[in-house]
């Protein structure tokens, strides 16, 4: 596709939830979103959390395909692992293939700083570091995050747009509406009333809607 997606696809995938239950009794929880490009099903990102002790280790998953007609225009995959430590990261290591274009970010927190590593070269990044974590309620404060694709440290401005309903898998559901901006972003979030991520949108650089959905019903 002439217009790729990944521009707004690439902050989508620094994600973490951790919900104070899991991270103190240790259960494992995992969560499925579905991705559609307009009204187009193109794929998934998948999110499992592991609570271990004073950390948890992150794996998410992501996996479309853009069909055209009956051939595969676009195809993007993404594999990250993270792990978190008084709710900053910890290590990161994720690769990504962008229809053909790969893309690496690796870094670790020594000494109250951060080091990476990208395809672009080494950086340190100061204090705590967060990637774009959607599902913890606590990105809605962040003013700075890291894009765990590309490895951008990115300024960002969160703000509360209003009560809406959504429907998520043909249930009405109350939600809480934000908007975050950054550099030649606008991503609209939907979060329950108990705060949890539901749905994400935003428009591409060729004028589609990209749109995460969850699987299933909050419980």
């Amino acid at each position: 596709m002439s217009n790729k997606i990944t521009s707004f696809i690439i902050v989508l995938f620094g994600f973490f939830w951790l919900s104070t239950s899991a991270a103190s009794i240790g259960t494992p929880q995992k969560w499925r979103y579905k991705v559609f490009l307009d009204e187009q099903e193109i794929g998934y990102q998948t999110v499992s959390v592991n609570p271990e002790k004073t950390q948890a280790t992150v794996q998410i998953e992501a996996n479309f395909n853009v069909k055209f007609l009956f051939f595969t225009a676009y195809r993007y995959r993404h594999n990250n692992r993270e792990t978190w430590q008084n709710d900053c990261i910890k290590t990161i290591e994720s690769r990504t293939n962008d229809n053909g274009d790969t893309f690496y970010v690796t870094g670790k927190r020594e000494n109250h700083q951060f080091a990476l590593l990208t395809h672009d070269g080494p950086q340190t990044l100061q204090g705590c570091v967060r990637t774009f974590a959607y599902w913890d309620p606590r990105l809605l404060k962040a003013q700075r995050l890291l894009n765990s694709q590309t490895g951008e440290y990115l300024d960002v401005d969160i703000r509360f747009i209003g009560n809406e309903n959504i429907v998520i898998a043909d249930a009405l559901i109350a939600s809480k509406r934000y908007r975050l901006r950054a550099e030649n972003i606008v991503i609209d979030l939907w979060y329950s009333e108990s705060m949890q991520w539901l749905a994400l949108q935003t428009s591409t650089e060729g004028g589609n809607q990209l749109r995460y959905q969850l699987e299933q019903i909050p419980l």
